[in-house]
């Protein structure tokens, strides 16, 4: 989020025009789409925006409402939907959706991730798609309306995807074969894929063509005879496929052409000096090298890195800038010459360091489910890595005085922007300036007060001192006030406690986080080891044979049980354990675990 579309597109407008003030709210949230954002609108129109930019079109079909939902009833009746919608805007009515979710319990609903979908296929041919783009056109027109009637000025954003570098999540496989044919087929693609796998790319593209005469609606087949055609510099012909594999994905997280169509027919309908289409789709096309976005722009499948936001913000910016001009409402240069992308990146503090922690953080979503099932995941993850290493030079300790030197420059010359100091905070922590980041984080609530994730952080570096602990618990304890089902809130509580040496309470506590997510690797270790600090060992084993059974190379697990078995005199049992630890080989869940300073 430092480095947003929302980021830069203030960034452009400052230097563009230095005497003036942006202020630019980001208003997304995940896996929202045009149902909740309709509602959204009507009570921005009341907060004085001079602008908007619409960016919207991939959840439609699985986010809130949609055909492949997980996030409650799919596609109710319009009465229903706002009925319900009106309901969870009042307190009363969300004390009333989470005791009929069950609020606190398991049955609770929690956000993990895409692979939450992963049952909420919708094929090409269901008819639930027509109602799907007949609704967005209407939710989207009537935020234009919105936006119209409060005077608000829009841009309104095509939506590009990662088709070149992105296969289909899922796919239909063919069902109309004989069993002759069913055999053939999967002789062929699997010869296709080992010659794709070994660089022979014509050979791959004619396999592969070879089992399309049995059918073209398996999506991953259309987006590997695309990318056979594109490593044979044949970049014309593959894009076709790529957008045939793109609609045919029925794991439908990504907006398809229909989507633009509706977005690009209502800029064409409103067409008027407050509307102007941002044709992001169209632009990044024509940029990237493969003729379609790919990962050039884009770090998964919707998610673009700084250049394609970048891309975005800048054509945003240039028609505001445009539209204020013509107006009179800014101060008027003779031209408009924009931030490169490399100075924007210099003035929002792109560091090594942060590059290394944004690519960190995508390997270990890549590495998830749906992603990690996907044809070219390995070929993707190598990649990722080998920029990694790269950029692992930010972490070197002689890389961190140039880099902080970067921060606190930002810092001072931003005095009232938070992000700023959010970043140098988790920069000085990374490097083990602990009273440093301490600081840095109590400058940045001072902005921002309400910030939970600042709380929270700087929560967590008062706990490894014992003379700031208590400190600790009282914030630990206001963050569960306000957020009681948060699990990491209770965690940070524990760790408080436990620096007081009040164990039992801390041994409370984390089993509060336990029970809150028993499959979450960090509350089971943390509860494990407040349990065989507290001599509670019977628990203390069950708790950390569950970890293994999660994770069996899990070191940590394996030491603690060695220590516990000893201690009961079960020699036996701690020399199993002892013999799974493999001092080489630390588990990567181990290296993300910090238990108790």
């Amino acid at each position: 989020p430092a480095y947003s579309m929302g980021r830069i597109l203030k960034t452009l407008l400052h230097h563009q025009f230095p005497n003036s003030e942006f202020e630019v709210v980001n208003t997304a949230i995940t896996a929202i789409n045009s149902h909740v954002i309709l509602p959204m609108a009507r009570k921005l129109s009341g907060m004085n925006g001079d602008y908007w930019l619409i960016y919207m079109g991939n959840n439609e079909v699985l986010g809130p409402f949609g055909p492949g939902t997980v996030l409650g009833e799919q596609m109710p009746p319009q009465w229903v939907l706002n009925l319900s919608l009106k309901a969870k805007s009042t307190r009363l009515g969300q004390l009333a959706s989470g005791l009929v979710g069950g609020a606190g319990s398991k049955q609770k609903q929690e956000w993990a991730g895409l692979s939450m979908f992963m049952e909420q296929t919708v094929e090409d041919s269901d008819p639930r798609l027509d109602s799907v783009q007949r609704v967005f056109q209407d939710n989207l027109e009537s935020i234009l309306e919105v936006a119209h009637g409060a005077g608000v000025r829009v841009a309104l954003s095509t939506i590009p995807v990662n088709q070149a570098d992105h296969a289909p999540f899922a796919s239909r496989e063919p069902d109309h074969l004989t069993p002759e044919q069913q055999k053939h087929w999967e002789e062929a693609m699997g010869q296709g894929q080992q010659l794709l796998d070994a660089g022979l790319f014509a050979e791959a593209l004619t396999a592969f063509k070879q089992v399309e005469s049995f059918g073209s609606s398996h999506a991953n087949l259309q987006w590997l005879i695309g990318h056979c055609l594109n490593q044979l510099q044949q970049a014309e012909e593959a894009l076709p496929y790529y957008e045939k594999a793109v609609r045919l994905d029925t794991l439908r997280f990504r907006a398809d052409h229909r989507m633009n169509g509706s977005i690009r027919e209502l800029a064409e309908r409103y067409k008027s000096d407050w509307l102007h289409l941002v044709d992001s789709e169209t632009v990044l096309a024509s940029k990237s090298m493969k003729g379609v976005p790919g990962d050039d722009f884009f770090w998964d499948h919707v998610h673009m890195k700084f250049q394609g936001n970048y891309l975005v913000a800048l054509l945003t910016a240039d028609w505001i800038a445009k539209d204020l001009q013509a107006r009179s409402k800014v101060t008027t240069k003779e031209s408009l010459q924009w931030l490169s992308v490399r100075d924007a990146a210099k003035f929002l503090g792109l560091t090594l360091w942060s590059d290394y922690q944004i690519t960190s953080q995508m390997i270990q979503r890549l590495n998830q489910v749906p992603f990690n099932q996907m044809a070219n995941h390995t070929q993707r993850i190598q990649r990722l890595q080998s920029q990694m290493e790269q950029q692992s030079k930010g972490l070197d300790p002689d890389a961190f005085q140039p880099q902080a030197t970067v921060y606190l420059g930002l810092v001072r010359m931003n005095r009232r922007d938070w992000v700023f100091q959010d970043q140098f905070a988790k920069f000085l922590e990374a490097f083990g300036r602990k009273e440093q980041a301490v600081t840095t984080w109590r400058e940045a609530l001072k902005i921002v007060p309400h910030y939970l994730v600042g709380r929270y952080q700087l929560t967590l570096l008062l706990a490894e001192d014992a003379s700031t602990a208590k400190e600790a618990e009282t914030m630990a304890r206001a963050l569960i006030a306000e957020r009681p089902d948060t699990p990491e809130f209770h965690r940070a509580l524990g760790r408080a406690l436990y620096a007081q040496t009040k164990d039992k309470e801390a041994v409370m506590a984390f089993r509060k986080a336990y029970n809150l997510r028993e499959n979450d690797m960090e509350s089971l270790m943390m509860f494990g080891a407040a349990l065989e600090k507290a001599d509670e060992d019977l628990e203390a084993i069950e708790i950390f044979e569950k970890a293994l059974a999660l994770s069996p190379d899990l070191k940590l697990a394996h030491q603690t049980l060695v220590t516990i078995y000893r201690r009961m005199g079960n020699d036996s049992k701690a020399a199993f354990h002892e013999s799974q630890i493999e001092p080489q080989k630390p588990s990567s869940d181990e290296e993300t675990i910090e238990l108790f300073p």
